[in-house]
């Protein structure tokens, strides 16, 4: 592992423990909330984003054109990640015959992935991410890089909202409902 990446998982690391990501608060911000300015390139590119899953195929987001698509940022040394991925998974498997896809896009390393995976299983993909994939977050609000961040794409690709920290399972239930009906 080159000095720089491991730099970079360091820092994200920091933010992690220094802004309290791990907590479960309720809070979700919509565009335009002042709590993260969402760059609607960045949307775009996060929409066209190609990257490997845990067999080293690609996988572009764009094959979920048209669904509501809940992407999540997130690393297997990372506590809070690997807290919420349960709820993920169980709200995956409820609303996936809704148009609800999941998406998981790690910063690890393959191995740690595959590892995760085989340790507790989750039902939505895994993707690779890099630390230039991390770098994106910026642009859909999350300046600091933190970890776990989730975006909610609504069906049109557009950003319903976002959540630096663990999601609560019935917020992010209700969200999804919503979502669902509108």
């Amino acid at each position: 592992m080159n000095g720089m990446f491991l730099g970079r998982i360091v820092f994200v690391a920091a933010m992690v423990v220094s802004f309290g990501c791990g907590r479960e608060g309720d809070a979700t911000y919509p565009p335009g909330s002042g709590q993260g300015v969402i760059d609607p390139v960045a949307v775009k590119v996060l929409r066209m984003l190609s990257l490997p899953d845990l067999n080293g195929s690609q996988q572009a987001m764009a094959q979920w054109n048209g669904k509501i698509l809940v992407i999540n940022y997130w690393a297997s040394w990372c506590a809070p990640c690997k807290e919420e991925m349960p709820v993920f998974s169980r709200l995956s498997d409820k609303y996936g015959s809704n148009g609800v896809q999941f998406v998981g896009i790690s910063i690890d390393s393959p191995d740690k992935v595959r590892q995760f995976q085989k340790d507790s299983p989750v039902t939505y993909p895994l993707l690779l991410g890099s630390m230039d994939t991390m770098q994106a977050v910026s642009g859909l609000g999350n300046p600091m890089q933190g970890l776990p961040f989730t975006v909610i794409l609504d069906r049109q690709g557009e950003v319903h909202s976002t959540k630096l920290g663990r999601f609560s399972e019935a917020v992010l239930d209700q969200r999804l409902q919503g979502l669902i009906k509108s």
